[in-house]
C-alpha cells in the first residue's frame, strides 16, 4: 500500500477540511469547505479585527498630544477614532511627532488588521461560491426530474407502437 494513491469515499465529518502543502507553507487548500462553519469563522475574524483596531487606535491615541488630537474633527471628547479609517492622518501625525509609538508595532498591528480583512473577503467569496454551487446542483436536479418525467410519458405511449390493439368503445359497446 505504500507509495500508492488510494481513493475512497468519505463523509463530511471524517475528511479534513484543509491542508498545508510542504512546498508553500503559507498556502492553505480547502478540501472540504462544507466542513467549515464560515459564518461563525467570519464572526470571530470580525471580532479579532475590531479588537486589533481598537487596541492600535487607543495605543496611538494615548501617545498623541492634545493639539494633535484636535486634527480629528467631528468627534466626541471621549471617542477614539479608528486607526483603519484614519490611517493616513494617524501616520502623518506620528511622522511629524517623531513616532512616539514604535513604527514596527504600528506596522505589525496594521498588517494583521489588513490580513484579517483579507480573510473576511476570501471567506465571503468561498461562501458565495458554495451557494452558487448548491443552486446549480438544485437546478440540475430539477432539469433531470423534468427530463425523466417527459421521457416516461413518451415511453408509456411508445411501447404500444408496432402492435395491433383491439379496443372497445364505451359508447356503442
Amino acid at each position: 500500500v505504500l507509495k500508492k494513491k488510494v481513493h475512497a469515499k468519505v463523509f463530511d465529518g471524517v475528511m479534513p477540511f484543509a491542508f498545508l502543502t510542504p512546498e508553500d507553507k503559507d498556502r492553505v487548500t480547502f478540501v472540504n469547505p462544507a466542513g467549515v462553519d464560515l459564518s461563525g469563522y467570519e464572526t470571530k475574524v470580525k471580532g479579532a479585527v475590531a479588537l486589533y483596531d481598537k487596541k492600535l487606535s487607543s495605543l496611538v491615541w494615548k501617545k498623541l498630544k492634545e493639539e494633535e488630537r484636535k486634527k480629528f474633527k467631528g468627534l466626541a471628547t471621549d471617542e477614539i477614532p479608528g486607526f483603519t479609517e484614519n490611517k493616513e492622518l494617524y501616520e502623518s501625525i506620528l511622522g511629524k511627532a517623531g513616532w512616539p509609538v514604535s513604527r514596527k508595532t504600528v506596522k505589525l498591528m496594521s498588517d494583521e488588521i489588513e490580513l484579517g480583512e483579507l480573510y473576511l473577503t476570501q471567506s465571503a467569496q468561498l461562501r458565495d461560491h458554495m451557494n452558487q454551487g448548491s443552486q446549480l446542483k438544485e437546478q440540475n436536479k430539477e432539469v433531470s426530474r423534468e427530463r425523466k418525467n417527459s421521457d416516461s410519458s413518451v415511453k408509456s405511449e411508445s411501447y404500444l407502437l408496432g402492435y395491433r390493439v383491439v379496443a372497445q368503445n364505451n359508447v356503442d359497446g
